[in-house]
């Protein structure tokens, strides 16, 4: 036994240590009958369980089991228990510095959220401050205005000299368009505090429209433009004076950027309003220019025509308090049209019963038919 047991150790079969050491420890274990087990792995590789185990009758007992698919299973859990715990750890941290980046980003957003909050309430507060200047400025200077105009009519009902007189009606026409620039002014800041609201009640388009026409037809005249107008007596529900200011800055638009043609005002009806159109053979407005003509103070760089920009200003804040909308459509070098849907009285709304075959005409063939042929 003692020699066999040599021969294993020899052949590494015993495990690493002294040869003479190894011998000896496992004859003392079988002298003592105690058991035993040991794990040895083969220089192949493989691993070998040896379980020792006395016998009752005085004898000994060692099996040997290949355990290498077990212990490599073992080794290879360990290692995937490793392996996991290192991922976890390292989506933990991913996770955590996300977490961190985000607290920072909701921390950013909360400032830059408390910044605009404070920078809207001191714009809100330069615009207030703006619009009580306006109104107060704009009615003192107009008291001095009105008197230089009253001195000026003085001057114009006497005899003068013709140059003089030139002068005069030149001084006197400047007193009126500062006088205009002025009370729109004025008229923005009572829109924009609140002063005004609008009075809806109903009223006869027609009335609003003929003295409109009747104060550009002139001015048309002057400059060889055709203004003619394709309307009908309707009775609308809004408020005559915000509609008549509309108009008039629609109108006054089309005759100033119309230099050769015609400019049509009509009406056409469509689901219970009244589409006021005012078309023209102008200039036109570019579709990426379209909206940003209803901004205060814009104007177009490619027009000459004198102007502060203002009257579609004080269309966008009347028609927004009247609740309607403006549409444009437009063609650089052909003309404009701009469009507003207005309410039409209950009295106006009539309903008629349907005729055989009536669904399968279109619905806008009781509506007048509003043509402009550009030439």
């Amino acid at each position: 036994m003692k020699s066999l047991i040599r021969y294993n150790a020899i052949r590494g079969e015993c495990g690493v240590g002294d040869i003479e050491e190894l011998v000896s420890k496992r004859l003392d274990h079988l002298r003592k009958g105690t058991g035993h087990r040991f794990l040895r792995r083969r220089a192949s590789g493989r691993v070998i369980e040896m379980v020792g185990n006395p016998l009752p009758d005085g004898g000994f007992v060692t099996s040997f089991t290949d355990v290498t698919e077990h212990i490599e299973s073992q080794q290879a859990l360990k290692e995937a228990n490793i392996d996991l715990e290192k991922r976890v750890e390292a989506r933990t941290e991913e996770v955590q510095g996300v977490n961190n980046e985000l607290m920072q980003e909701i921390e950013r957003r909360n400032q830059a959220e408390k910044a605009l909050i404070s920078a809207k309430a001191e714009a809100e507060q330069a615009n207030a401050s703006k619009t009580e200047f306006l109104a107060l400025a704009s009615h003192d200077i107009l008291q001095p205005l009105n008197a230089a105009k009253l001195y000026m009519g003085i001057l114009q009902s006497t005899q003068l000299p013709e140059d003089t007189g030139q002068v005069v009606a030149k001084l006197f026409d400047s007193l009126e368009s500062t006088e205009a620039l002025i009370s729109t002014l004025l008229e923005i800041a009572r829109l924009d505090q609140g002063a005004i609201q609008p009075k809806l009640v109903d009223c006869s388009l027609q009335d609003i429209l003929t003295p409109i026409i009747s104060e550009f037809d002139v001015i048309a005249e002057n400059k060889n433009i055709r203004l003619s107008t394709h309307i009908r007596a309707l009775r609308v529900h809004t408020d005559p004076i915000y509609l008549r200011r509309i108009i008039q800055n629609f109108v006054s638009n089309a005759v100033k950027y119309t230099e050769k043609g015609r400019v049509l005002v009509g009406v056409r009806l469509r689901n219970g309003f009244a589409y006021l159109q005012v078309w023209d053979t102008g200039v036109g407005i570019p579709e990426a220019e379209q909206q940003k003509v209803f901004d205060d103070f814009y104007r177009w760089e490619n027009t000459q025509e004198p102007g502060m920009g203002l009257g579609l200003g004080l269309v966008r804040r009347m028609q927004k308090q009247l609740g309607l909308v403006t549409h444009i459509h437009s063609t650089p070098g052909k003309g404009s049209c701009f469009s507003i849907g207005i309410p039409l009285a209950q009295s106006d709304v009539i309903v008629e019963p349907p005729n055989e075959g009536s669904n399968k005409r279109s619905k806008r063939q009781n509506c007048p038919l509003l043509c402009l042929v550009y030439r």
